[in-house]
């Protein structure tokens, strides 16, 4: 089971995880860290979902579902629920 310490549960904890403002605007290739407060207000972009997963994971830890989805479980999430589901059987 993982620590609960791991699992990253909003963008500012993300932001921390990734050094600060401006490495983590760098990971994305942007040149500001304006768009943080876009992704503050809209949620994480669909194009940007995978490569925050995978930073995270990369740095040891676990992106919590609403992070990147808004959604309070993974089951909840297209095409995850139905395989979990299948799993089940």
């Amino acid at each position: 089971m993982a620590k609960t310490n791991r699992i990253v549960k909003d963008l500012d904890h993300a932001i921390k995880i990734y050094g600060g403002p401006r490495k983590f605007a760098q990971s994305f290739e942007y040149t500001s860290t304006e768009f943080i407060v876009r992704w503050h207000q809209f949620g994480v972009p669909a194009g940007a979902r995978l490569g925050l997963f995978m930073g995270l994971v990369e740095r040891g830890y676990i992106p919590h579902p609403r992070l990147l989805y808004g959604v309070t479980s993974w089951r909840t999430v297209l095409g995850v629920g139905w395989v979990l589901k299948r799993r089940a059987k």
